[in-house]
């Protein structure tokens, strides 16, 4: 996924700390790549509500897609691929706990386990 945004440094380090990596930088604009779905709202950004809905306005991402809630940018990637995964009923029963006691479902913890994992062994 690649997000091209105006250049802020709170966003900035937002980005690098998802491992995001910066592949352009041109005038006010920086464009950075990764695999990560994020969200992010106006006062972590420092900006005045005005700013960040320039701020909004002016993001683009190519591969996923953006949206505002309030005064939060959500980010997330394009989901089109399905993949099929056999589990014991061991490992399925502890998937569902540990989803459980987090709130979410099976699948988007699955999705973010399966992420993370191939994050890390890339070096990310």
């Amino acid at each position: 996924m690649k997000i091209k945004v105006l250049k802020n440094s709170r966003f900035d380090k937002i980005m690098r700390r998802l491992s995001f990596r910066v592949i352009k930088e041109e005038n006010a604009r920086i464009t950075y790549e990764g695999i990560f779905g994020f969200k992010v709202d106006m006062e972590q950004l420092g900006l005045t509500q005005k700013e960040f809905f320039k701020f909004y306005r002016e993001l683009t991402v190519d591969g996923g897609r953006k949206r505002r809630v309030g005064t939060a940018l959500i980010v997330t990637p394009k989901r089109d691929r399905i993949l099929s995964v056999r589990l014991s009923e061991d490992e399925y029963r502890d998937l569902r706990k540990m989803a459980e006691m987090e709130g979410r479902s099976i699948e988007g913890l699955f999705r973010e386990l399966a992420v993370v994992a191939a994050a890390k062994r890339r070096g990310m």
